[in-house]
């Protein structure tokens, strides 16, 4: 791992134990998830600039009111939001929804599609909680957020030569 993306892990982390997320922890690797076995979120510098204008998209659908957000943002609240809102789902409902996902990833990777899957009741579940954090959390939390995002993520994706590629990330 790199000096920026060193230094962007470790100013995220220090945002999420600053507010109440210490538990989560974080990793790069070549997808965003959450992993809920480890409590960690993984996050990926391939992610497509297609797939950040859909979730901006998904997320104003839901009543996002902030408008200056970059993709990853929203992909790492997801993620957050999974490691706030997986406790409310049965091992059932769980195990279904990594059979969507498998499901999701043999179709054509364009906006319906990607819709679909964020409206599963899991990922859906996850997209709220990202929206409802957004819009009632105080804005110098999310301000600050966004400053770690802009002061490291392109630097980060270019300092590890991983540029956005043909692969398909949908948070």
């Amino acid at each position: 791992m790199g000096i920026a993306a060193s230094a962007f892990i470790e100013e995220l982390l220090q945002w999420m134990e600053k507010n109440g997320f210490e538990s989560v922890d974080l990793t790069i690797d070549d997808d965003f998830y959450y992993d809920a076995n480890y409590n960690y979120i993984a996050l990926d510098f391939k992610i497509e600039a297609i797939v950040g204008y859909w979730i901006t998209d998904f997320f104003s659908s839901l009543g996002n009111q902030w408008e200056d957000i970059d993709g990853p943002i929203y992909c790492f609240l997801h993620e957050l939001g999974h490691s706030q809102t997986l406790k409310n789902f049965t091992y059932e409902e769980k195990e279904t929804a990594l059979q969507s996902t498998a499901m999701f990833a043999l179709l054509e990777p364009n906006k319906e599609n990607t819709f679909l899957y964020w409206n599963t009741p899991i990922e859906l579940a996850a997209n709220k909680w990202a929206v409802n954090f957004l819009n009632t959390t105080n804005s110098n939390i999310i301000t600050s957020l966004v400053t770690i995002f802009a002061k490291y993520w392109n630097k980060a994706v270019e300092e590890e030569k991983i540029h956005e590629t043909s692969i398909y990330s949908a948070c």
